[in-house]
């Protein structure tokens, strides 16, 4: 679904402010992440593992060739099995799967500017009291806010079309129709 304005032109086409804060938060929430076969196969050479030990050792469960993450350790039921919260960093952060990289520019979060702002909130340290704040039950992201950098319209596109593909190629119909959404 593509929301325009009456000009023919996407909400954002003057570009979303938007810099990755490394808080982390992100990686810390309960929820799926899908890989492809093609991701499965990148993320296991990553680690220097073959196919089967990977999914053996850090998937739990499959759908054809789709497989979905372990969760945390750390804080069972919590987050990313490849969170490593001492050093705040993705384990494979050069090879992190498409719901990860194109975060926060999934077409869900880009449907209205209401849905975009939604998302945002205050880091910890935020003056403001009221202001909104990410907690585990709500989620959010703290690098949507005014003083980030821009990211043009064309990369967002970018994304947020890479994030649409995966979510259609995913073969389990009632996953995407109750659970999961980009």
């Amino acid at each position: 679904m593509r929301l325009l304005l009456a000009a023919g032109v996407e909400w954002f086409s003057g570009g979303l402010k938007f810099g990755c804060t490394e808080c982390g938060r992100c990686c810390k929430m309960d929820g799926d992440v899908w890989l492809a076969p093609e991701e499965v196969i990148a993320i296991a050479a990553h680690l220097r593992l073959d196919e089967s030990e990977f999914r053996s050792t850090y998937t739990r469960r499959r759908i054809r060739d789709w497989a979905c993450l372990k969760q945390s350790a750390s804080v069972p039921g919590r987050g990313c099995v490849f969170f490593d919260e001492a050093s705040n960093q993705c384990g494979i952060y050069e090879a992190r799967p498409v719901q990860c990289s194109t975060y926060p520019f999934w077409p869900s979060l880009l449907v209205s500017e209401d849905d975009w702002e939604e998302e945002a909130v205050a880091p910890d340290d935020h003056p403001d009291p009221e202001a909104r704040r990410w907690s585990l039950e709500e989620g959010g992201c703290e690098g949507i806010r005014p003083d980030a950098p821009l990211v043009d319209a064309a990369t967002i596109r970018q994304k947020r079309d890479a994030a649409r593909r995966h979510w259609r190629r995913f073969p389990g119909f009632f996953i995407k129709r109750d659970t999961w959404y980009l």
